[in-house]
C-alpha cells in the first residue's frame, strides 16, 4: 500500500549516483516483500511529464540501495522507489528524490566555418558545444597561419573567447596567400575540454562578398520569453543586417548593433531569417513558442 520512505540519491561521480532509501512500514506490505523498483530520468523530461525516457530496474527486497551507472555528465536526474510482494507494486515514491551528477571536460562546438572578412581577415564562426558537462566558462580559439607575402603573416595565438554566448571572433592581421588553420575547445568552470578538428582557410585579394558570418539554429522557447538570434555581416559593402520573420509575429524586438536580432518577448513560432544588404546570402532561424 505504501512506497519506500526516506528515498535520497547522491552524485559518485559524473556518470553515476547513489540512491537510499528506507523500507515501508510492515503494516501496509500486506504480504512478504518481493523486491524494490527503482525509476529514474532526466529531471527535465519529469518536469515536462515525458515519462518516454524513463529507465526502471528492479533490485532484491534485501537491498536498500542501488548505484546507476552511465548518466550524462552535470546532468538533474529524478528517482522514485516503489516496492512489490507477490500480488502487485506500492505507487512510485513522491516526491521525486533529485540530484546531479558531475562535471566533466566539454566537448568541442561543432560545425566551425571561416568566412573571409577582408583580404587581411577572417571572421570564423562556430556553433555552441552540444555538451557543455558543467556551467560553460568561455571557448579557447587557437590559429595558426604559415606564409603570405612576408614574414609577418606567419602567427600562432591562443585567444579567449568570453563569454560563453559569443560564438563568432574576427582575426586581423593575416597576409594573403597565407595558410591558416583553426580551432576551437570549450572551457567550463571546472575543467578544459579538448580541441576539436583543424579547419582550413587561405585569404585572397579582390573584393570579398557579403557573408553572414552566424551559423542557422533552432530554438525551443516558452512564450514570452526572451531570445537572441545571431547575425554577423562581413565583406565588403554594407553590414546592415535586414531581418525577415513570421507573416504574423508580435513578438517585441529590436536588432542589435551587431547585426543580432533580440526577441525580448517570444509570442510566434516561424522561421526568422537574416539577410545581407545586397540580398546575396542569408540564415534562418527556427523558432518554435510553446
Amino acid at each position: 500500500m505504501s512506497p519506500p520512505s526516506e528515498v535520497r540519491c547522491q552524485a559518485e561521480g559524473e556518470d553515476r549516483v547513489r540512491v537510499t532509501w528506507t523500507e515501508p512500514p510492515q503494516k501496509s506490505l500486506n504480504g512478504r516483500l518481493v523486491a524494490y523498483q527503482l525509476q529514474y530520468m532526466q529531471a527535465a523530461d519529469l518536469v515536462g511529464q515525458d515519462e518516454s525516457s524513463a529507465v526502471e530496474v528492479e533490485i532484491s527486497g534485501q537491498q536498500r540501495h542501488h548505484v546507476i551507472l552511465g548518466l550524462s555528465p552535470f546532468t538533474n536526474y529524478s528517482v522514485s522507489v516503489s516496492v512489490s510482494n507477490s500480488k502487485g507494486r506500492s505507487p512510485l515514491s513522491r516526491p521525486a528524490a533529485f540530484c546531479r551528477t558531475h562535471s566533466s571536460a566539454p566537448i568541442p562546438p561543432a560545425d566551425i566555418r571561416p568566412f573571409g572578412a577582408n583580404s587581411s581577415a577572417v571572421a570564423l564562426a562556430w556553433r555552441q558545444t552540444d555538451r557543455p558537462n558543467g556551467e560553460l566558462l568561455r571557448y579557447d580559439l587557437q590559429a595558426r597561419c604559415d606564409g603570405g607575402l612576408s614574414d609577418a603573416g606567419n602567427f600562432s595565438k591562443l585567444m579567449p573567447v568570453a563569454p560563453p554566448h559569443r560564438t563568432m571572433v574576427l582575426i586581423n592581421g593575416i597576409q594573403v596567400g597565407a595558410l591558416c588553420r583553426f580551432r576551437v575547445r570549450a572551457v567550463n568552470t571546472q575543467l578544459i575540454g579538448d580541441f576539436g578538428p583543424w579547419v582550413l582557410f587561405t585569404p585572397t585579394e579582390g573584393t570579398q562578398p557579403l557573408r553572414v558570418a552566424s551559423l542557422p539554429s533552432a530554438s525551443r522557447v516558452a512564450r514570452g520569453s526572451s531570445l537572441t538570434l545571431d547575425c554577423s555581416i562581413v565583406g565588403d559593402g554594407s553590414h546592415e543586417a535586414q531581418w525577415q520573420g513570421p507573416p504574423v509575429d508580435s513578438s517585441k524586438k529590436q536588432v542589435l548593433s551587431n547585426g543580432s536580432l533580440l526577441i525580448e518577448s517570444a509570442q510566434s513560432s516561424g522561421q526568422y531569417s537574416c539577410v545581407t544588404a545586397d540580398s546575396s546570402d542569408h540564415i534562418s532561424h527556427s523558432v518554435e513558442v510553446f
